[in-house]
């Protein structure tokens, strides 16, 4: 990647090309703009880069007119090196085996092609449709079924945030065709439950219920080291968390005849912080009943 340009520019001098000069340069630019200037700098957020990055590699490649034997095996030996981050065990394993058994596939009926022709009757591909349909059905069904435990065996798996997994299970298995509230973390998804059966929303804490977020104007983000600072931004005037009062709050939840409020905790915070609406229920027990509880995750049945 940081070759490619001079080199590119040595090669041609004068007689470069604007926008191959621009692409060449683009992912220099890509990685200055996430170290630099995007305040919170994930890894993913240099996949453009990367994918790019490979791009250039070729091309680079072209420029020094590499022999492609060379370029081959280097491939080949970057994607071997690479697939034991991506996979492990049982599913390496079947993925180089599979992968060498249809590149031996399509490499022998490259040269059956009247093979091919006569094995790939109409016939033959309905019934090879009908098998790809019922397949997939039958496992749409199985993963419906045990989508509550498979967010667990996730957690086993992966060690991905345990306390949200079985959370998530929980609500899974008790609930269907419920309205769920939730605040804190910015993660509705687990909670619709499987085939989506839940409604699932954030509730205001002031006046401006729904709270979309171009109904304030003047809402802004405040980065910084300390995340608890971000936290406490929302709440000020022009945010959507600013003037919150637990009668609006109420009455939002209410209105939307809310059954279950599920309370995440803050994200990127040092210590383990609840938001605002954690203080108001747990003084209000004949308001809000707690049906699950581990270090991060709060779950309250309101009670009507």
């Amino acid at each position: 990647v940081l070759l490619s340009l001079p080199i590119y520019i040595i090669k041609k001098r004068k007689k470069c090309d604007f926008l191959v000069s621009y692409i060449l340069l683009t992912p220099i630019l890509m990685y200055l703009i996430y170290r630099f200037i995007i305040p919170l700098a994930n890894t993913r957020y240099l996949y453009g880069f990367l994918g790019l990055g490979m791009i250039l590699g070729f091309f680079f490649f072209n420029l020094i007119s590499l022999p492609r034997v060379i370029v081959i095996s280097l491939s080949a030996i970057a994607a071997l090196a690479a697939m034991s981050t991506l996979g492990s065990h049982g599913e390496l394993v079947t993925g180089i085996v599979s992968s060498l058994f249809l590149f031996g596939t399509l490499l022998f009926l490259d040269k059956k092609i009247n093979l091919i022709e006569k094995i790939l009757t109409k016939k033959v591909f309905i019934w090879a449709l009908i098998i790809g349909i019922l397949s997939v059905s039958l496992g749409n069904i199985y993963y419906n079924r045990t989508e509550g435990d498979r967010y667990v065996s996730m957690e086993e798996y992966s060690g991905f945030w345990p306390d949200a997994t079985r959370a998530w299970k929980w609500i899974n298995d008790n609930t269907d065709k419920n309205n769920i509230a939730y605040v804190g973390r910015p993660v509705p998804f687990p909670l619709y439950g499987s085939q989506f059966k839940n409604n699932v929303y954030y509730v205001s804490v002031n006046e401006i219920e729904p709270a979309k977020l171009h109904y304030f104007k003047d809402s802004y983000y405040s980065w910084g080291s300390e995340f608890e600072e971000m936290h406490e931004a929302f709440k000020k005037k022009g945010n959507y968390r600013q003037n919150p009062q637990y009668s609006l709050w109420l009455k939002n939840l209410l209105k939307a005849k809310t059954d279950y409020l599920f309370i995440y905790s803050l994200q990127h915070t040092k210590t383990v912080i609840f938001p605002l609406e954690y203080e108001w229920v747990r003084s209000k027990p004949d308001v809000f009943k707690e049906v699950f509880s581990n270090k991060t995750i709060h779950i309250y049945k309101v009670l009507k």
